[in-house]
């Protein structure tokens, strides 16, 4: 939750979580139509994911939806 409020404080973004149940293949990520993206697995809980992952995401949304 509090990703969630930092995309829309920081970008003015909504936010939706991409996952499907299981973790497994990733059909969604398949769809998203930018030629420029990456799949980053980190190991732990969501609440656990790297600052430096957050950052990058943040970075990457601001390029195509900002």
């Amino acid at each position: 939750m509090a990703r969630a409020r930092r995309f829309v404080a920081e970008c003015g973004f909504a936010v939706a979580a991409v996952d499907v149940p299981g973790h497994g293949d990733r059909p969604l990520f398949d769809a998203l139509a930018s030629a420029e993206k990456t799949l980053h697995a980190n190991p732990g809980k969501h609440g656990e994911v790297p600052a430096f992952e957050v950052d990058s995401t943040l970075r990457f949304f601001a390029r195509h939806l900002g």
